[in-house]
């Protein structure tokens, strides 16, 4: 069993308090204060904990998008709210339901062309990884070699880097992307170039 907790007291007498899951998947606790505490002032509502401590990793499973569905990543925005993003040249499967996914803008390279890297481009994101699902892994390989070896493959849409030597391939649909100074890998995605990026 899990359990809220707080270094500060909020006592019933001088605050509310209300504990809801929110819709990215957060229990937290808010506190707020009572009109006699808060002496006439117009306050907010304001989050003393939630669990779990960071969704985005605790939502990393073997099957499944992750905290904002496939093809996209999850990240946190300054109030600490999950925020789910999409790399550049996708876009939502449902704008309003952002932990449903993304989609490509643009047509994927057919394996069957020949030439099927010709239009598109790799984009460099740091601090991003879609855990899973790699189809190949290179060691040892350089940055620039491990964006070029997906841009040459015609079933590679992103490759992902450790920064160190280590260097792994993904097909669509990504899963589990999360965003942030912890994550300590670079991400390579293909993108169509006639696309705004």
């Amino acid at each position: 069993m899990t359990t809220l907790t707080s270094s500060t007291t909020y006592p019933t007498s001088d605050f509310y308090h209300r504990g809801t899951l929110d819709h990215d998947g957060v229990f937290r606790h808010y506190v707020h204060p009572r009109p006699s505490a808060a002496g006439g002032a117009a306050a907010e509502w304001v989050v003393i904990d939630f669990k779990p401590t960071d969704i985005c990793q605790s939502l990393i499973t073997s099957l499944g998008g992750g905290a904002c569905g496939h093809n996209s990543y999850c990240g946190y925005d300054v109030k600490q709210m999950v925020a789910c993003q999409g790399p550049l040249g996708y876009s939502w499967v449902d704008p309003n339901k952002t932990y449903m996914g993304c989609k490509p803008d643009f047509t994927m390279p057919s394996c069957i062309s020949g030439v099927w890297s010709e239009g598109f481009q790799m984009v460099r994101v740091e601090n991003l990884d879609f855990w899973g699902e790699d189809y190949e892994q290179f060691n040892p390989m350089g940055e620039a070699e491990c964006m070029q070896q997906c841009l040459d493959d015609c079933f590679c849409a992103a490759s992902i880097h450790d920064g160190i030597s280590n260097c792994w391939k993904k097909k669509l649909p990504f899963s589990n992307g999360r965003i942030g100074s912890y994550v300590d890998r670079i991400a390579f995605i293909e993108v169509g170039v006639n696309k705004d990026i």
